[in-house]
């Protein structure tokens, strides 16, 4: 009795979604992907205006990520900047392989075939502009959750492609840490300006968006000299973000997810007053808001904790104020 060819159409769908979430996995994760959009758009742009790229160095921005960074940003930005020099040499390793180059060579482009008179030259290819170290921050600030279709799923046959691609974006959730490295405003305002105005935006495709906003309304109530302009930071960066969605026509789903050290009517009226940014999406967008509130009153955040980290931030910040420093 003949049998039926087994093709990957043939299996059912939901099989199909896991093979397609399996084929989509990434060694190192999606924790870079925009990351690396930003970088890649930056040098595009550079290209465009007839600037000459950095080849096989950084564009380094002295204005981002300085010694202002808190130490948990630091070190995040040194494991990237890590991670961009391994690619850029693996990229060389791999532009250069078969070149003819070998051991006998005088680190000048050429090899001396014989001690008199002979010699070749060999050709290297240019080095690879590399990705800012300005932008090795983003992850913390944004963020997927999953890696999106391989070229060759999306280029296999146009079913595949619309299944994967539409299996991707019911899936994946885009993150946005409200108020990640809280002090340095006018690199999150950029960042959301980007995401909002560029055409083409990564954003505009997402249908599930979370956002994260931590605040410490307990340190607050004891720092009241401080709080005008946190809370004028707080409300900028909700109006920001809020700015970003309003350009996301697919969006579908938007979790909000509240934390704070205090649990009152004052802290109730500063969450009404933030998520009231985002009031426009009611209608099209399903709005969940989960409120954490993990302290008992009287009780003090640890340091590792989302509030612990927040409080540090808002420390530091008083230290620049007190010291007429900027952050």
């Amino acid at each position: 009795m003949a049998t039926s060819e087994l093709t990957l159409l043939s299996i059912p769908l939901e099989v199909r979604h896991e093979i397609y979430g399996h084929v989509c996995a990434r060694e190192d994760g999606p924790k870079n992907l925009l990351r690396d959009w930003f970088g890649r758009r930056e040098l595009k742009e550079l290209a465009d205006a007839g600037q000459p790229l950095p080849a096989g160095g950084d564009l380094l921005d002295e204005d981002e990520g300085g010694d202002n960074e808190d130490e948990e940003d630091e070190e995040d930005g040194e494991e990237d900047e890590d991670e961009e020099e391994e690619d850029d040499d693996d990229e060389m390793d791999e532009a250069q392989e078969g070149d003819g180059a070998d051991g006998d060579g005088n680190g000048d482009g050429t090899t001396t075939a014989n001690a008199t008179t002979t010699t070749t030259t060999t050709t290297t290819a240019p080095a690879q502009p590399k990705i800012s170290r300005k932008w090795r921050h983003v992850p913390e600030i944004i963020s997927l959750t999953a890696c999106p279709p391989t070229v060759s799923m999306l280029q296999s046959c146009q079913q595949i492609q619309d299944e994967a691609t539409d299996f991707y974006y019911n899936t994946v959730v885009l993150r946005i840490n409200c108020t990640a490295s809280f002090s340095h405003m006018a690199y999150f305002e950029e960042l959301m300006n980007i995401l909002a105005d560029t055409a083409f935006s990564p954003a505009e495709s997402f249908r599930k968006v979370e956002l994260t906003f931590v605040w410490d309304s307990q340190w607050l109530a004891a720092s009241p000299d401080h709080q005008p302009i946190l809370l004028a930071f707080l409300h900028e960066r909700a109006h920001l973000v809020a700015k970003v969605l309003e350009r996301t026509p697919a969006l579908k789903e938007l979790v909000i997810l509240w934390y704070d050290s205090a649990q009152d009517n004052e802290s109730f009226m500063l969450r009404e007053s933030v998520i009231e940014e985002f009031y426009s999406l009611l209608g099209r967008v399903d709005v969940q808001v989960l409120d954490h509130y993990p302290l008992k009153e009287g009780e003090e955040p640890g340091e590792e904790t989302a509030l612990g980290k927040m409080r540090l931030q808002f420390e530091a910040m008083t230290e620049s104020f007190a010291a007429d420093q900027p952050f």
